[in-house]
């Protein structure tokens, strides 16, 4: 069963609320009204005087449906979610395209963890530990539409089953910069899995040499990837498993399901420019940041690169996988509601 809606929320909170509530339900929509459920309101009534309550109640649904034309504006055809032309209610549209998919499993995957409106029901458990490798591919899909190339997922377990200097001579010898060591180099972790590298991707050049930069990204799916800055693993990823080192920069990048907290409350609408200063302490401390607005946009793109002869994307073939887990998830709570 979904937590009860928040009495004090910010918007985006609100919003992953509601959409809950409209996958939830059997109708596939909910009213905007329901944020609101300790005090419903008619969608029609309407009152010459509003005490404190009512102006507050209208707020909250104020900031609700602003948030959702924001995700649908920046989102576009990868939100799957619209108001009713009333502006009352929140429809859930299945969409055939994956970046709407991917959309809906970061929601899901979002509030199965501990704190999230999902994270109370035991029943759930299951779902919630397939969520690290199934958003590995979810990030392995976004880095190649954001690079406008290649995409290879190296992230502990290699869902290729491929050892970790193997994993690597193999994504290098394509890129065609830096030598991996053929063994673990003395001095180094014996036990290495990934070595806080996950994904690396590049952009495809016309003529085919290799880039001046490439992306490495780390992928959280926790609650504490404020902790997973890959910054200064890059120097030391590069420092500890090259004979040859690349020569290319490597750009660090973060790769998350979440919304972007930030820290507000009903009290405490945070200003422009203090909103600014968060975003580019974000970003000094992780390098690009792919999270719930951006995530399913490039995922999307991705499958079109690949669709135009793109190789490789890794983890192509796991769509169906990730799209089982949103089902199958959904069908999931609609039975916890019903009960």
């Amino acid at each position: 069963m979904i937590s009860a809606c928040p009495t004090a929320a910010a918007g985006w909170l609100l919003a992953d609320w509601l959409e809950l509530e409209a996958l939830s339900s059997a109708g596939d929509s909910a009213s905007v009204h329901a944020v609101n459920a300790n005090a419903p309101m008619e969608e029609d009534a309407e009152s010459e005087e509003f005490d404190e309550d009512g102006v507050a109640q209208e707020d909250r649904i104020a900031r609700l449906t602003t948030e959702i034309r924001v995700r649908k504006e920046v989102l576009g055809a990868t939100y799957p979610f619209r108001l009713s032309e009333s502006g009352t209610q929140l429809e859930w549209v299945p969409a055939p395209n994956v970046g709407s998919v991917v959309y809906l499993f970061c929601l899901l995957a979002s509030h199965l963890r501990s704190g999230g409106f999902l994270s109370q029901e035991a029943s759930l458990d299951i779902a919630l530990k397939k969520v690290p490798e199934l958003f590995q591919a979810c990030a392995t899909w976004c880095a190649a539409g954001y690079e406008v190339g290649p995409s290879y997922s190296v992230g502990w377990p290699r869902l290729d089953k491929s050892g970790f200097l193997q994993k690597l001579g193999e994504v290098y010898g394509h890129l065609g910069d830096g030598v991996p060591h053929a063994e673990i180099p003395n001095g180094a972790p014996e036990a290495v899995k990934d070595d806080g590298i996950d994904v690396i991707a590049w952009r495809t050049m016309p003529d085919a040499r290799a880039p001046a930069t490439y992306l490495l990204a780390q992928v959280a799916s926790g609650n504490n990837w404020r902790e997973k800055s890959v910054i200064t693993a890059i120097r030391v990823f590069h420092a500890t498993w090259f004979r040859q080192t690349p020569q290319r920069e490597g750009r660090p990048a973060l790769m998350i399901p979440f919304c972007i907290d930030t820290d507000a409350d009903d009290d405490d609408d945070p200003g422009q420019e203090e909103l600014a200063m968060r975003w580019k302490r974000l970003l000094a401390g992780f390098g690009e940041v792919f999270y719930r607005y951006r995530v399913p946009v490039f995922a999307e793109r991705g499958f079109t690169l690949h669709s135009g002869g793109t190789r490789p994307i890794e983890l192509i073939e796991w769509r169906p996988r990730v799209e089982d887990f949103v089902l199958g998830t959904i069908i999931g709570i609609r039975a916890l509601e019903a009960a």
